[in-house]
């Protein structure tokens, strides 16, 4: 899931910054802390989910939701198979 996060920021048209391999490295290593957390010794995509806005949202162009609708970070975590 994670690597499915790094792929669709570098997709076309996609608002903001492609996320880079450090990213890509930091989301795996939070979401692993975050699973430790609730005492287990794998991720699951809801991990992965808890710790996305925190690790990647400085990255992405206006990654809070805006007026319109969801912002840029809603709709690439939205993009990805195992979310929806």
């Amino acid at each position: 899931m994670g690597l499915d996060l790094l792929e669709r920021s570098r997709g076309p048209g996609r608002p903001g910054l492609p996320l880079s391999p450090r990213a890509g490295l930091a989301l795996v290593a939070a979401a692993r802390a975050w699973a430790l957390l609730a005492g287990r010794d794998h991720v699951r995509p809801d991990d992965v989910l808890a710790v996305a806005p925190a690790v990647v949202e400085h990255r992405i162009d206006g990654g809070a939701a805006e007026p319109e609708g969801p912002g840029p970070l809603r709709q690439l975590l939205e993009g990805v198979d195992a979310i929806r």
